[in-house]
């Protein structure tokens, strides 16, 4: 690595400058062809799949149309048939419709009605413009007669008769019945002309659903291709279709889709179906060949690419279906010559130009060096004057252009360095102090933080500590023997501000329920404050639940006006009695579980009002008595439970409440307790609790 800085060192800056300049020319030019080259092959290739898209959509569009043809022919027969214009029973009436019907589509060789009972007529035409009607019934003796017509569709002569002619066992009689609906018969060779013809059939009921016949009309599909011969697939490229079996259907060649095979004894030639593989343009065999193995099963557009003799064939295969069970593969083959002809002309000018390219850069790369070189030298003498601290400037000259804005932009950050290296002591020692001064103002803040989050935490687990002492104990509980009883309270925060109590005085139960509107701190004193009030009513004598609320409401709302506070409680209180349990005010449904599982919700919005929200709440209260019997169950419960929502957002609701309380009806209180909080901790999962819970099971023993 020395050795070769040693060398660098002898040769001049001048050639330095040319001769990476000189490289970078000759790299860009071979990159810049070798670039056009593949992006010509990519363009080949995007342009020939923009094409087969366009040619393949356009032999789909014309399909479309072209095969609905038959089958809006057979629904429009079958609806003369549904609506009465032409009767089933008497066939001749068909005649004439069907000789007029078939002359308006070129494209239909024959449209026929088969009766279920083996009679037929059919209006045919063929490409020569004759027509025939087709007549089987009793007076042929159910015999094939084909009868030549006149200008006005009247029988002239006998043409062909076919002996034990029944239609009924052709496949395009047989698949309609056995679908059930409108199909296809498959595609054959027609007996008079050189073309294929595919027929669409549609069964015909009554209104009892019985079969009265099929309606029937023959496509010819040599149609399809005259369409592809007049479509241009690129220069010399061709489209074909062909059925999954790998039968030739139609072809952009002059091709036929089908054979005239010899017969032995001067017998006509036998017409066979040609196989697309076998076909004797070479495109179309190539193309199938390939296509072979995955033709049966093929479900979606294939793109590949074929070869032959050297060349390379674009080819492409997409699936063409319908409801009606045609299954058809379009296939579309362009030859990649089409297209590299003028890419390579392309190709060949663009490395001419390169190299004219290259030779101006070489030449122009020795004349700008000089230009450059001059500024350069100063500025380099410059920056090493101020390396040994002499600070001088450059001197631009007259030079307008960028080395002359940046010989000046190098004098003025001179000047600036300058002016910074006398001040940046002094500008470090102001910084230096007035970090110090923020650090201490930063450690006394967090000290603060610090006291206050401690004073907050204590009074918060304080709140707490009184909160769980005034809830009712579950000695409590064990002394009532009329009621089996059971209650979980959780709070989502430290403080909650649900509320639930339990109070025996004067020969009387009272069991009270509610929920502070938010939780927290100053909901949890709100709800301390409900629930002392409410003792304070209760041992005084007061039995009537209603004047209880409203008394209770009116303490509670001048304390929230002297406080300041906007919250409210929704509170119900249930009075409890030889079996029988008085509800007053305004809370969640309390739900009746009866022993057998029927389910009973208590709607409480029309017994009361929230508590602080107004001074007097006397009109709004009122009560409602529930019996029980022995093994009822009363759930009461806060929003907490039935709002209690998972990680996808799903509400626990009140459903699977009361079926996890069916499930458990035959348990105690604690039991179907403990089930249900089980089943709702299930349901929330990972996610945190968002409200406080209260549930209460109350059991009648």
């Amino acid at each position: 690595m020395a050795e070769k800085q040693r060398w660098l060192r002898g040769v001049p800056l001048r050639r330095l400058l040319v001769v990476p300049f000189t490289l970078q020319a000759l790299v860009a030019v071979s990159v810049v062809g070798s670039l056009s080259w593949s992006v010509g092959q990519r363009a080949v290739s995007d342009l020939v799949a923009r094409l087969e898209n366009e040619v393949s959509d356009r032999i789909v569009d014309n399909l479309r149309n072209f095969i609905e043809t038959p089958h809006q022919i057979n629904q429009a027969n079958v609806d003369l048939v549904r609506l009465g214009r032409v009767s089933m029973a008497k066939m001749a009436d068909w005649e004439k419709h069907l000789w007029l019907q078939v002359q308006r589509f070129p494209d239909i060789n024959f449209i026929k009605i088969t009766h279920a009972d083996g009679r037929e007529r059919t209006g045919e035409q063929l490409s020569d413009g004759s027509r025939t009607i087709n007549v089987v019934d009793s007076y042929t003796q159910n015999n094939f007669h084909a009868y030549q017509t006149d200008r006005q569709g009247n029988r002239t002569q006998l043409l062909v008769e076919v002996p034990g002619y029944d239609g009924r066992t052709y496949s395009f009689y047989t698949n309609a019945v056995q679908a059930q609906q409108p199909t296809w018969s498959g595609t054959y060779i027609s007996l008079l002309e050189p073309t294929l013809l595919m027929s669409a059939s549609q069964p015909i009921y009554d209104e009892g659903q019985a079969v009265l016949g099929v309606a029937s009309a023959a496509l010819r599909l040599d149609g399809i291709g005259r369409f592809l011969r007049n479509l241009r697939v690129g220069k010399t490229g061709q489209a074909f279709i062909l059925e999954r079996d790998g039968n030739l259907v139609a072809t952009s060649t002059p091709e036929s889709p089908f054979r005239l095979v010899p017969q032995p004894n001067n017998r006509p030639p036998d017409r066979q179906r040609l196989l697309a593989q076998d076909s004797s343009d070479p495109l179309t065999a190539l193309a199938s060949q390939t296509l072979a193995a995955e033709r049966p099963t093929l479900q979606r557009n294939r793109n590949w690419i074929a070869q032959r003799e050297g060349q390379r064939y674009f080819v492409r295969a997409r699936p063409f279906a319908d409801d009606r069970g045609l299954d058809w593969l379009v296939v579309t083959v362009i030859p990649e010559a089409d297209f590299l002809a003028e890419i390579s002309a392309n190709a060949w000018r663009t490395f001419y130009w390169c190299l004219v390219t290259l030779a101006v850069a070489v030449g122009s790369g020795w004349a700008i060096a000089s230009w450059i070189l001059t500024p350069i030298f100063e500025l380099n003498h410059a920056s090493k004057q101020i390396l040994q601290g002499q600070w001088i400037s450059v001197t631009a000259g007259a030079r307008q252009d960028e080395l002359g804005e940046l010989a000046r932009t190098f004098s003025w950050m001179v000047l600036r360095l300058q002016e910074s290296f006398e001040t940046l002591e002094q500008r470090v020692a102001d910084r230096t102090g007035e970090l110090e001064t923020a650090n201490r103002e930063i450690a006394h803040l967090n000290a603060c933080l610090q006291a206050e989050n401690t004073r907050l935490g204590m009074e918060l687990q304080i709140a707490r500590r009184l909160q769980q002492a005034i809830l009712p104990r579950q000695q409590e509980f064990a002394n009532i023997n009329e009621l089996d009883i059971a209650a979980h309270v959780e709070s989502a925060e430290e403080v909650g501000g649900d509320y639930f109590d339990i109070l025996r005085e004067n020969g009387t139960l009272r069991i009270s329920i509610g929920d502070v509107t938010g939780h927290g701190l100053e909901s949890g004193i709100f709800a301390i404050m409900a629930q002392t009030a409410m003792r304070t009513l209760t041992v005084t004598g007061e039995t009537d639940g209603p004047k209880v609320l409203a008394a209770l409401n009116q303490t509670m709302y001048q304390s929230l006006q002297r406080m300041g506070c906007d919250k409210s409680l929704t509170l119900a209180l249930l009075d409890y009695h030889g079996g029988n349990l008085r509800i007053a005010g305004q809370h969640e449904e309390a739900v009746v579980v009866r022993r057998h599982g029927a389910i009973e919700r208590i709607d409480t919005l029309d017994l009361g009002f929230p508590i602080g929200l107004v001074e007097h709440i006397d009109e709004f209260v009122a009560f409602r008595d529930v019996a029980l019997q022995a093994g009822d169950v009363m759930i009461l419960f806060t929003d907490g439970v039935t709002e209690a929502a998972n990680c996808q957002h799903e509400l626990y609701g009140l459903e699977r409440l009361c079926t996890v309380v069916q499930k458990h009806i035959t348990e105690s209180a604690q039991s179907i307790c403990q089930a249900t909080v089980h089943d709702l901790r299930q349901h929330i999962g990972a996610q945190d609790i968002l409200d406080d819970i209260t549930l209460v099971v109350i059991k009648q023993r």
